[in-house]
């Protein structure tokens, strides 16, 4: 899961692990800053006008495209991708052992 918050230095990301600042114009897309700066690439960009889902994520648990929200808009907001999911299925499978 990653938090949004949006601070006078830019957008800070915390996702399960020490925020990370980003100095993005807020127009940025979500998927620019997933794929581009922080290498999270389970969202992929398909269409780009919210048609297939191949850019899809959760902010506070609602299916999002991420191919047009915009960075700006997410502050204070919760951002779960697929990676984070794949993270919570191997430590479930972990812990059933």
């Amino acid at each position: 899961m990653t938090m949004w918050q949006r601070s006078s230095h830019g957008h800070q990301v915390h996702p399960q692990r020490p925020p990370i600042s980003v100095d993005l114009d807020g127009a940025t897309p979500l998927l620019t800053l997933l794929r581009s700066e922080l290498g999270l690439t389970a969202a992929k960009y398909g269409c780009g006008t919210e048609k297939c889902g191949a850019c899809m994520v959760l902010i506070d648990d609602e299916p999002t495209y991420s191919c047009t929200r915009e960075v700006g808009t997410l502050a204070g907001r919760t951002v779960t991708t697929l990676e984070a999911w794949d993270a919570m299925a191997r430590c479930t499978r972990c812990s059933r052992r």
